[in-house]
């Protein structure tokens, strides 16, 4: 009997973590999803600024 009951808790927290996990790894997911476009915003920024830099030196040379 004293067994059962400190099997207990720890049957509760597997439980807890077998729904738990797979909300982590949705969350994690989609993290990964938004660092990934926040990288291609970067990226289109920085080519939107090298385009800005080639047309001010075109101005400059013009």
């Amino acid at each position: 009997m004293t067994t059962d009951i400190a099997l207990k808790p720890a049957l509760l927290l597997n439980l807890v973590m077998d729904e738990v996990n797979p909300v982590s790894d949705e969350a994690s997911l989609l993290g990964d999803e938004a660092s990934f476009a926040i990288g291609e915003a970067s990226f289109a920024i920085g080519e939107a600024s090298f385009a800005i830099g080639e047309a001010s030196f075109a101005i400059g040379e013009a």
